[in-house]
């Protein structure tokens, strides 16, 4: 039985999106991205200038990212302490 050039196009195609996806997500995964927003209110008490929130979210350890991904977190709670 001889194997279709259509069922060998599709079989390698489906593998490297599967791979690039799998890529992407370790690219994203090792990526760790701060946002600051800035919301203006009168709401505040008085005395109080300013209040900060912190999310911390999407973290995903794992076997292949725990151990690296893990070291990192410190450095950002730095970064978002100090320099907003």
């Amino acid at each position: 039985m001889a194997v279709v050039p259509s069922k060998i196009a599709a079989f390698t195609s489906t593998i490297a999106l599967v791979t690039l996806i799998i890529l992407y997500g370790l690219f994203e995964a090792r990526n760790i991205n701060v946002e600051r927003e800035q919301i203006k209110t009168t709401k505040l008490t008085d005395g109080m200038d300013r209040f900060r929130v912190v999310q911390i979210s999407d973290i995903h350890f794992s076997s292949i990212n725990g151990i690296k991904l893990a070291g990192k977190l410190p450095l950002v709670a730095k970064l978002i302490i100090f320099n907003f």
